[in-house]
């Protein structure tokens, strides 16, 4: 959860930093490659991986143990969110990741008592108030309803394809789409 509110420093900068977007993108691709090359060594030398555990067990979640971390899913969903999207919509469907996924997490687990597939009303609520109110900066209440409602159902589904990528892409392309 921490890396998901630090990694909404990408849209803010994104946004506020005068930078050219293929600037933007060199630099989140190279951070990407990063994170992808030591996933893919740690998780191939066993010893390594076991010493990334014991050292960041407060940082990661399960799954991570054996597959990529979330950091390399969110990098990889940033670019591909700013390399396909207009730059109000990457900004909000990376916030929307950020933020939103970050507040249904906190809610779901804390607060959630409804289940709906793996995860809860509660916290898909949180979610799509967040990502409303997020997207509703930007964008009119219209596309704010659509994305935020598209994200939250992304963010709820129980597929295999990690939600980071899920929430910006499936909403980023509907309001792409609408927009």
């Amino acid at each position: 959860m921490i890396w998901h509110v630090f990694g909404g420093i990408i849209p803010v900068l994104y946004y506020f930093v005068p930078l050219a977007k293929v600037t933007v993108l060199a630099i989140i691709a190279l951070f990407f490659l990063l994170f992808l090359a030591f996933d893919i060594i740690r998780l191939r030398i066993p010893s390594l991986n076991q010493k990334f555990i014991t050292k960041y067990s407060f940082l990661i979640r399960e799954y991570e143990k054996t597959q990529f971390n979330t950091t390399t899913y969110f990098l990889l969903a940033s670019f591909l969110s700013i390399l396909l999207f207009p730059k109000d919509i990457a900004v909000v469907v990376l916030c929307f990741l950020a933020f939103g996924d970050t507040i249904a997490s906190f809610i779901g687990g804390t607060f959630g008592r409804i289940k709906i597939f793996d995860k809860t009303i509660e916290g898909s609520m949180a979610c799509f108030l967040v990502c409303f109110i997020i997207a509703n900066v930007l964008l009119g209440f219209r596309l704010s309803l659509i994305g935020a409602f598209v994200a939250t159902f992304a963010e709820l589904l129980p597929l295999k394809i990690n939600d980071n990528l899920l929430i910006p892409l499936i909403s980023g392309t509907i309001m792409t789409v609408v927009y």
